[in-house]
């Protein structure tokens, strides 16, 4: 829900899956991905998002080797979401069916969880 809600995106215009289109294998099938200004684009296109379980390093260069890490550079990238996880966290909050949905996936399968 939350790849195809804007909710993550500055201006609440872009998500996810503006860039990483499912019709077309996750990817935009672009020669490079247009920045969040879109008279800008990026440096590289949207690489496909299918089977990122089965790699250890992320980016076309390699420079991540942990999905937290990739999330977070796209989420704080001034050319691409240019948010924070302050200011989704906010939103998120705001919405009583993302919370519902957060305390099914984590709380009901792991009532620890909020313990810790």
């Amino acid at each position: 829900m939350l790849f195809f809600d804007p909710i993550l995106f500055f201006n609440v215009k872009k998500s996810c899956a503006s860039c990483h289109r499912p019709e077309k294998a996750f990817t935009d099938q672009r020669t490079v991905s247009r920045a969040s200004a879109f008279s800008e684009n990026l440096d590289r296109n949207a690489p496909s998002l299918i089977n990122l379980d089965k790699e250890n390093t992320y980016f076309h260069d390699g420079r991540s080797n942990s999905l937290d890490n990739v999330i977070k550079s796209v989420f704080e990238n001034p050319k691409e979401f240019n948010c924070n996880y302050a200011l989704i966290i906010e939103r998120l909050k705001k919405f009583d069916e993302y919370k519902y949905l957060f305390l099914q996936a984590f709380m009901l399968s792991n009532p620890c969880f909020f313990l810790k």
